[in-house]
């Protein structure tokens, strides 16, 4: 793994809109994965009700 100080982003192309958002270095960690993703699907439009409800379901799920 060399580029670690290359950003790690994650964007969403949906119609017209494309929302990005990204932290400076590559080595995330899933914690920092899940945040970005929250972030993005929030800007994207999505409710933040049901973007809570799908993130603390999926961790709930890795937990088990």
């Amino acid at each position: 793994m060399k580029d670690l100080k290359k950003p790690f982003r994650i964007t969403i192309e949906q119609y017209d809109q494309k929302v990005s958002v990204e932290v400076d270095h590559s080595d995330v960690s899933l914690s920092e994965v899940a945040e970005l993703l929250e972030q993005a699907l929030k800007g994207a439009g999505f409710s933040e009700e049901g973007v809570m409800e799908m993130i603390n379901q999926e961790f709930k799920a890795e937990e088990i």
